[in-house]
């Protein structure tokens, strides 16, 4: 892959997870965002030379959500007003996703990237704000029933329902 799209996915992987939160304490220096975004970029990397979709269930998709949060704690809980699950599994997802969508089949998410659209189009009941899920059970809850609402609408998963159906015009 040429460097310049490497960039650019991880870029936008790692911005989708910054948007509309309020991510960092006030007093957090320029210097220490920017080794938050590399932190998390650099784990994304290592992520994708472990990560072959047919070595995948959810309990290893979901034990590299909580190692995430787990390690951008440990580096860089001082500069941040919250991290969750629904945070961490964003960046996640989306990094996957992007290399499975410009040509590595072995990249395909387990699950679909959620968010407040993808979960108002597939009709989550209860929806949390995604941002604010902590809790396995509450991840499996989503993407479960993503997976079943993909699947009774002629998808074979909720990864391959959610790349055809996300949109940054969905309101």
């Amino acid at each position: 892959m040429h460097k310049f799209i490497k960039r650019m996915i991880l870029r936008n992987a790692v911005n989708a997870s910054l948007q509309y939160i309020n991510t960092y304490i006030p007093q957090a220096t320029a210097n220490q965002r920017l080794a938050y975004r590399e932190t998390l970029k650099e784990w994304l990397e290592q992520l994708a030379l472990r990560y072959y979709a047919c070595e995948y269930d959810a309990n290893k998709y979901c034990n590299e959500i909580i190692s995430l949060k787990e390690h951008l704690l440990a580096n860089h809980g001082q500069i941040l007003t919250s991290l969750t699950l629904g945070i961490c599994q964003k960046p996640i997802t989306l990094w996957l996703k992007y290399l499975w969508l410009i040509g590595d089949a072995s990249k395909k998410p387990l699950f679909a990237t959620i968010d407040r659209d993808i979960m108002n189009l597939a009709h989550i009941p209860n929806p949390p704000n995604w941002s604010e899920i902590d809790t396995i059970e509450e991840y499996l809850r989503i993407v479960s029933f993503i997976d079943n609402y993909a699947i009774v609408n002629g998808f074979g998963s909720g990864s391959v329902w959610e790349a055809e159906n996300w949109s940054d015009e969905i309101e």
